[in-house]
């Protein structure tokens, strides 16, 4: 069986769910200026089994 190695975008991985890109969010520094980190760059929807919370 062969891997074949496609290009990860948001048309092609649709069927499966959101792809979380990080051009034009806002971030702030961490780690003495050595990480950027963002902050809401999903919506999580949570779950009880039966509706949506």
């Amino acid at each position: 069986m062969d891997l074949v190695i496609e290009e990860l975008t948001p048309a092609a991985f649709a069927p499966y769910g959101d792809v979380l890109q990080i051009e034009g969010s806002r971030f702030f520094h961490i780690n003495d200026g050595k990480t950027e980190r963002y902050h809401d760059l999903a919506r999580i929807e949570v779950s009880d089994g039966n509706r949506v919370l």
